[in-house]
């Protein structure tokens, strides 16, 4: 059942990024995706208060789904060209 809400969380957050700017529908959405389907089971299992409060499983799991899903997501977001720099 934890697979089945981290798939669900990971989709609806993956959409929202799409929606918010049509620069994050790019390939790499897919597998982004996946990873955080995958790492998402066990924050939805520490979440949902199957593992314990400071079991190392689900605070790897917290840290996980931002550094391999959520932060791919911001950076694609938030990527700008650089300036071209002048000289004077």
């Amino acid at each position: 059942m934890a697979a089945v809400w981290s798939g669900l969380i990971s989709a609806a957050i993956a959409l929202g990024f799409a929606a918010a700017q049509q620069s994050t529908l790019h390939w790499f959405l897919i597998p982004v995706t996946l990873c955080g389907c995958l790492i998402g089971t066990d924050m939805v299992k520490w979440i949902c208060n199957r593992l314990d409060l400071y079991d190392a499983t689900g605070l790897i799991a917290l840290l996980g789904y931002h550094f391999f899903f959520i932060a791919p997501l911001l950076g694609k977001l938030f990527r700008r060209k650089p300036r071209q720099s002048q000289a004077s």
